[in-house]
């Protein structure tokens, strides 16, 4: 293996060092092909020289590293996502939930989560009738009880968070509706690939947009009005995620 080093402190020298002398020591974190041949060599003492990397292989092992830490941590964020069977337990328990458990979920809310509570609350009585007022307040119930499930705590979510996450959210729509080309439902299946939580979000998609063999007693939300119930539960949904604390925890359900 030709290499570059110095065997005196005056010159530098190429050749090839011989393999009686080196100890070849796999690179923790390279690639084949990459910083020298995906190895550490470490010259002998008697060899009476130390390594010295040609310029090329350090920028290629940089790079290699950027590339590897960059893996590592969104692996890590994939870990740490919320499953998409944890979504399912959670809207199944939901709608399993008798009548006398739905007060102790708010009440639980109201002691959590006391901003989004009043938010979900209040959202759209103006532009949503009762019913879908009601469907906007369940559907941000399991949001939150989906979001408890997290490796990361859930702290209590701020009156700024809420307000920043509904600003992007209606900036987000703004933009959306500027654009002729532009559809709700490309820009959210476009979305998906890159948000924190997809498979909460994924539920809250679905949701809103669900419409086959609905009770008559039980509509949908009306089309018109599907767009603004994404921004509205989008919004508790980003002030969730944005509430998560760093340091994961042992996964357990609460």
């Amino acid at each position: 293996m030709v290499v570059r080093y110095w065997k005196e402190p005056e010159a530098g020298y190429s050749g090839v060092v011989p393999s009686s002398i080196v100890t070849v020591v796999p690179a923790r974190h390279a690639g084949a092909g990459d910083f020298q041949a995906s190895v550490i060599l470490t010259v002998a003492a008697e060899w009476g020289g130390v390594l010295l990397f040609e310029h090329e292989a350090h920028e290629k092992h940089e790079k290699h590293e950027g590339t590897e830490g960059a893996k590592r941590k969104e692996e890590k964020q994939m870990t740490d996502m919320i499953s998409a069977e944890t979504v399912t337990q959670v809207w199944q328990d939901m709608a399993r939930a008798s009548l006398d458990e739905i007060p102790r979920l708010v009440y639980q809310m109201e002691a959590e989560q006391p901003v989004v509570l009043v938010y979900l609350a209040a959202v759209g009585s103006a532009l949503f009738n009762p019913h879908e007022q009601e469907i906007i307040f369940y559907l941000g119930v399991a949001v939150w009880q989906m979001m408890k499930q997290s490796q990361r705590r859930l702290r209590k979510v701020t009156e700024r968070k809420l307000e920043q996450a509904e600003k992007a959210n209606f900036d987000f729509m703004e933009r959306l509706s500027a654009s002729p080309e532009a559809d709700l439902v490309s820009a959210t299946e476009a979305m998906l690939a890159t948000y924190p939580e997809p498979e909460v979000l994924r539920y809250i998609i679905g949701a809103i947009n669900e419409e086959e063999d609905y009770d008559p007693d039980d509509p949908p939300i009306r089309d018109e009005y599907r767009g603004m119930a994404f921004v509205y539960l989008k919004t508790v949904l980003d002030a969730f995620v944005s509430s998560l604390a760093g340091a994961p925890r042992s996964r357990r359900r609460r």
